[in-house]
């Protein structure tokens, strides 16, 4: 017997499962949180790393047209991270693979089990993103 959509019971989402698909999909990495705090009249970067199941691709040519013309140039990238616990904001600065990584852009897939982010390479302010640098300030504070 063939099955369609017309013959999902109501409860029935219809949406396919994607689950074991991006199950395979997915390894571990790491991704450091920068949170800035004022300490003394002077701003401060901590960089908490911590480990995500995650996907980390650059733009396609055809994602890069949509971008306006002056920011074509600037390192994109799509950041897929399993779980929906995961709750980077807009705007956040992260660091992923010694980079400075700016969230431009955020789509919740939670009946998927992911969050997919778009990032852009932050060209402000330059600091250290080395884990072993940044563990020990973060494991000093807590």
């Amino acid at each position: 017997m063939i099955t369609n959509g017309s013959s999902l019971s109501i409860q029935t989402s219809g949406r396919p499962n994607l689950q074991d698909a991006l199950s395979d999909w997915f390894t571990n990495f790491k991704i450091g949180t920068i949170v800035k705090t004022v300490v003394d009249f002077q701003l401060q970067e901590v960089v908490t790393y911590l480990e995500y199941q995650a996907v980390y691709q650059p733009f396609t040519t055809k994602q890069l047209q949509v971008k306006p013309e002056g920011q074509r140039a600037f390192d994109w990238h799509t950041l897929h991270v399993k779980g929906t616990d995961v709750e980077f904001c807009l705007d956040d600065v992260v660091i992923i693979r010694g980079k400075r990584c700016r969230i431009m852009q955020k789509f919740e897939w939670r009946e998927y089990g992911y969050t997919e982010y778009q990032t852009i390479e932050d060209y402000g302010q330059a600091m250290r993103a080395s884990l072993s640098d940044s563990v020990k300030v973060s494991e000093a504070l807590t």
